[in-house]
């Protein structure tokens, strides 16, 4: 049997530490998935619908701008 794997990556500028909006993508990022198996992303798409193996979110911040 041949198995088939995708990677699908989604990302989008946010902002970037300093800014007034930063604690909120941080908590964001947290709900979605950067806390592993109980966040809701993987939550959602891993046990509930058994759609993914890994699901996870990153954000990460630089000087003059952030990536979540």
């Amino acid at each position: 049997d041949l198995l088939n794997q995708a990677h699908i990556i989604k990302g989008w500028l946010v902002p970037s530490f300093g800014d007034r909006y930063y604690p909120a993508f941080v908590l964001l990022n947290i709900i979605l998935g950067a806390c592993g198996l109980s966040s809701r992303l993987f939550l959602e798409l891993r046990d509930k619908k058994g759609l993914a193996y890994v699901v996870r979110s990153s954000y990460e911040t630089y000087k003059l701008a952030g990536i979540l």
